[in-house]
């Protein structure tokens, strides 16, 4: 039984050290600025890729691909900037 207990004490000493250095406040602000770009991200992909779909069908997903990922962390970026900081 006291083995159960140190280890689960551990545990939160662990955690605790690592979320230390983020003030209280600022979780849910990253909570919600990842499901944001979570949301953005997938919808920049799907429209793109939609659009280069009529261009060349074949491969519109790579081309779709790589410029959503550079909008998305764009947007990740300054969204983590001006909602975080």
């Amino acid at each position: 039984m006291t083995g159960l207990t140190s280890g689960s004490n551990q545990v939160m000493k662990s955690r605790k050290g690592i979320t230390q250095h983020i003030p209280q406040g600022q979780w849910l602000r990253y909570l919600l600025v990842g499901g944001w770009n979570t949301l953005f991200g997938y919808t920049c992909f799907f429209l793109i890729n939609r659009w280069l779909n009529r261009a060349m069908p074949s491969y519109s997903y790579m081309a779709a691909s790589l410029s959503s990922n550079l909008i998305s962390i764009t947007g990740s970026v300054s969204g983590i900037q001006v909602v975080c900081f």
